[in-house]
């Protein structure tokens, strides 16, 4: 079936689309990939968040004008296929690099990721990162290391699992960071009196004359 004007037109307008809605972009080679492989290939690309199209290259070199993917012009030759996405790159990377070890005919051309170029050999390294949940999760493992090691939580074992308890109160250990904060900034230069402001206590006509001073003085400087 001949590909008409407005098919190509569709392309293009699909294929603008995905590059200005994306952020990360691996352009592979899929010569010698059967039809199954290319399906499946595109269903484990969209199970990562991302999307995989086979392209026509002139249509695609249209496209990437005007995005961030603009130096990529050069390696639009041959077969050329593009996965992108907007949420998770190191997913990306991942899910291809491990599809190529049952597809060896597959190899990956360029790439940018978050604006910045990377070489075929890089892209394997981006896979070994982890992956957003995984960061998500390091992420609050490190919190609550922190605020155990603060003691303001703590661990009981509950069989193979490990629960946390508070071991102060909220607004206790807000007034300790606070005052920690308050420490460190002004040195104990007017600490007490900061304080009772942000901790809402008042102040005495005294603590009013000082912070007045304190405000004039600042703002002849």
């Amino acid at each position: 079936m001949a590909v008409t004007r407005a098919d190509k037109e569709a392309e293009l307008a699909q294929l603008e689309a995905a590059f200005k809605g994306s952020d990360s972009a691996i352009l592979v080679d899929y010569k010698g990939m059967s039809v199954p492989q290319v399906t499946e290939l595109r269903r484990q690309i969209r199970t990562a968040k991302g999307g995989y199209k086979v392209v026509k290259n002139t249509i695609a070199k249209r496209a990437l004008k005007g995005t961030s993917f603009e130096t990529l012009e050069k390696y639009f030759e041959g077969t050329t296929a593009v996965a992108y996405t907007k949420t998770d790159p190191v997913a990306l990377a991942k899910t291809l690099t491990t599809f190529v070890k049952t597809a060896p005919t597959l190899t990956i051309k360029a790439a940018i990721v978050q604006g910045r170029a990377v070489k075929p050999a890089e892209v394997s390294e981006l896979a070994a990162l982890p992956g957003k949940p995984e960061l998500a999760y390091n992420s609050v493992l490190t919190t609550i290391r922190i605020l155990e090691k603060k003691g303001y939580i703590k661990h009981v074992k509950d069989g193979r699992a490990h629960v946390y308890v508070p071991v102060v109160a909220r607004q206790d250990a807000s007034r300790s960071e606070i005052r920690h904060l308050v420490s460190r900034f002004f040195k104990n230069s007017h600490e007490q009196l900061v304080l009772n402001v942000l901790e809402d206590r008042g102040l005495d006509p005294k603590e009013l004359k000082r912070l007045r001073e304190m405000l004039e003085g600042g703002a002849q400087k």
